[in-house]
């Protein structure tokens, strides 16, 4: 009778170790991918303003493609520069490839 027992609570706690493990349908998010964009190269006196003039023409042409691609936070690839130009100020440019966060279920 004391064996039946333990085995009886063997049985259950491998039933809860199963169903544990089970998996369950998944929900998240997927990031979907477009082509690069680069904004247009904007000449400013200061490097700040530069890269938010930059990110303000990648952001307007990365919205043009598609509905929810212009968030330069999810962009893959990004690179935003400025080089010093002699007589001229700094010389900004944005690049990076579009992406959009697409939330699914399972």
């Amino acid at each position: 009778m004391r064996h039946q027992i333990k085995l009886s609570h063997l049985t259950v706690a491998v039933a809860v170790a199963a169903m544990l493990a089970a998996p369950y349908p998944a929900k998240g998010a997927v990031r979907v991918c477009k082509g690069p964009v680069s904004s247009v190269i904007v000449f400013e006196k200061s490097e700040k303003a530069g890269k938010q003039r930059a990110l303000g023409d990648w952001k307007t042409k990365a919205g043009l493609f598609e509905k929810g691609y212009a968030s330069w936070r999810l962009a893959a690839n990004k690179r935003l520069a400025c080089t010093l130009v002699k007589g001229q100020g700094y010389a900004c440019l944005a690049r990076g490839s579009r992406v959009r966060s697409s939330r699914y279920r399972r």
